[in-house]
């Protein structure tokens, strides 16, 4: 049952090179993050959160094993009965900064990060649902530099007739992947200097 980790991971591979091949800043922690806490967190553009946000349950839907996200459910759901469908929806906050006076690069950067993660999602789980509207928030999650784009995406996904074994493998970091922690600060343009 490892749903969040295995669609994060592949979510995370496709937007971090999708900004690489196109010369954006690299995301400020290295990766998309999970969980609204990170929202809070003291940092800087450029990032991307998601978060669960809600589940909503109906009917199984037997089409849903059609999408290519390789989940152990969807594998699964070839030789066990799914008994509903659940509606994971999902919260994604994309935050861009700019150095510059009017702020307008920051909306642009900003909209090249909802645009990856829209992109990706339409590779790695082509039949994801995606609200119509998006909404600009006020300014960074905490009032800081740079604009920030809110979106909610949604997967349904099988609910099976009996539990798949527990992995706790799938709940991790593969082995030989640490944090690296640095005191060096990287601005959304590149240039770099100490931290705090």
């Amino acid at each position: 049952m490892a749903l969040f980790a295995q669609f994060l991971t592949a979510l995370n591979a496709d937007v971090v090179a999708a900004l690489a091949a196109g010369g954006y800043p690299p995301l400020v922690d290295g990766a998309i993050l999970f969980g609204p806490a990170r929202v809070f967190e003291a940092s800087r553009p450029p990032r991307i959160i998601i978060s669960p946000a809600d589940s909503t349950f109906s009917a199984p839907d037997l089409s849903s094993a059609s999408a290519t996200l390789g989940t152990e459910e969807r594998r699964q759901q070839a030789v066990m009965l799914a008994v509903h469908t659940e509606r994971v929806t999902f919260e994604v906050r994309c935050w861009g900064g700019s150095e510059s006076a009017s702020g307008i690069g920051g909306y642009d950067l900003t909209r090249a990060l909802y645009h990856a993660v829209m992109a990706a999602l339409q590779r790695i789980v082509p039949n994801h649902g995606i609200d119509t509207r998006g909404a600009w928030t006020e300014a960074g999650p905490i009032g800081s530099l740079g604009q920030e784009f809110v979106f909610t995406t949604w997967l349904d996904t099988p609910v099976l007739d009996r539990m798949l074994p527990f992995d706790p493998s799938t709940q991790y970091a593969p082995p030989g992947v640490a944090p690296v922690t640095s005191d060096t600060f990287i601005a959304s343009t590149g240039e770099t200097g100490s931290g705090c």
